[in-house]
């Protein structure tokens, strides 16, 4: 079976190891593919070195936690929604 993961971050810590880890025990009996932000940088390089098939697409977070501040909530929301539309066109 092909499996394919998404993943949005690209900081070395706990999220980015647990992933590389789950990687590895999958890729032992599945074809893995996994697609991130990034072309370059930690989860690139490590997918890189273990001989994980890896693509690349700049895109964007689409959800907003609050604030609690009613202006800046609205001000990020709006910008959300320019990022969203990015997202959508490339």
């Amino acid at each position: 079976m092909k499996i394919l993961y998404f993943i949005h971050d690209n900081k070395k810590g706990g999220a980015a190891q647990s992933f590389l880890d789950m990687i590895r025990g999958v890729m032992q009996f599945h074809d893995v593919v996994v697609f991130t932000p990034h072309a370059r940088g930690y989860i690139p390089d490590r997918l890189e070195e273990m001989g994980v098939e890896h693509h690349h697409s700049r895109y964007y977070w689409w959800e907003i936690a609050q604030t609690g501040n009613p202006i800046l909530d609205a001000i990020r929301f709006q910008l959300y929604k320019i990022l969203n539309v990015y997202n959508c066109i490339e």
